[in-house]
């Protein structure tokens, strides 16, 4: 008797919620046929392996037949039963059927001439070893050299994870702690401050609360002005040496007030040299008296103070 993998499914969610036994696919009287063309959609076409593979082996898994390809059920011996040889037969050139429909036309002639599925798989796993290896080889340079650019938070990390996906169907998974180093080292600049916050934890931290607090952040910068951006706030603030309304040495106008630095200079001179008794300055004496410090004004500027009068203002 002939079962679809379509008719198998429906006997076993039915019988399964009847209490019942489900199908006993080992069963020599029932064989399961296939439908490539929507159980394998993706034909392999040679750079495509890994995810022709995994399509296909999920597949084979799930019908309980994956045995036929991975010699844990061969053909069974010249003394068996008709029945049970016939069954296999069957059920075998059906796989290989599925295998031939699945592969494009420039892959076929390679297992056209296979007896059984085992030989076809045999035959395609001995083709491709050297392409996978390189395509692991390639997915991890390409991971670690992603970069995040001008796109969103959550188109680069799904750009990663669909580069650790690859490397997950040819047998090369990442570790957690790698991803999230690649991560971080792929952000831009403006995330520095948060890269180095999970950079320090003591435990790894989950993609998905990662996926999370870069997404908060990015919102945040977002709100900022451009002219506070975490990039340019910290130097711009290192570029404020000068004060803004002070002048270069000798630009000062006549009549104004001199700037800080010439009034301190000015009261410098003043109190190095003692005044005399007559209202003038002397060379500065061992025991002279000294004048009194100017008194700022009311903007906060120091003020001349008058040579002959002590005051300022005049």
């Amino acid at each position: 008797m002939y079962l679809s993998s379509a008719q198998i499914s429906s006997r076993l969610i039915m019988e399964g919620n009847s209490g019942e036994s489900v199908i006993n696919l080992n069963d020599p009287t029932q064989i399961i046929a296939l439908n490539p063309a929507s159980q394998l959609p993706t034909k392999l076409s040679g750079g495509n392996f890994p995810t022709w593979r995994a399509q296909l082996f999920t597949l084979l898994r799930g019908l309980d037949l994956l045995r036929f390809l991975d010699g844990t059920h061969p053909e069974p011996a010249a003394t068996a039963s008709a029945d049970v040889r016939t069954h296999w037969f069957q059920q075998d050139q059906l796989l290989l059927h599925a295998i031939l429909a699945s592969v494009s036309p420039a892959i076929a002639p390679y297992v056209s001439d296979a007896a059984t599925s085992r030989q076809a798989w045999t035959i395609l796993e001995r083709m491709f070893p050297s392409q996978s290896r390189q395509r692991v080889i390639n997915l991890k340079d390409k991971l670690s050299q992603e970069k995040q650019g001008n796109r969103p938070v959550s188109v680069y990390l799904q750009a990663m994870r669909t580069t650790v996906a690859e490397l997950a169907l040819v047998n090369a998974p990442v570790a957690p702690e790698d991803l999230i180093l690649h991560v971080l080292r792929g952000l831009q600049e403006e995330f520095g401050p948060l890269a180095a916050a999970v950079r320090a934890r003591d435990t790894t931290i989950q993609l998905e609360d990662l996926h999370d607090r870069l997404v908060d952040y990015e919102a945040d910068l977002a709100r900022l002005p451009q002219s506070v951006a975490p990039t340019t706030a910290f130097s711009s603030i290192r570029g404020r040496s000068q004060h803004p309304f002070s002048r270069s040495p000798g630009q000062h106008r006549r009549g104004s007030t001199p700037p800080p630095s010439y009034a301190s200079d000015t009261y410098s001179r003043r109190e190095s040299s003692p005044r005399s008794p007559h209202g003038h300055y002397s060379p500065r004496s061992s025991q002279g008296n000294y004048s009194s410090p100017p008194a700022p004004s009311i903007l906060g500027r120091p003020q001349l103070l008058c040579q002959f009068c002590d005051k300022t203002g005049h």
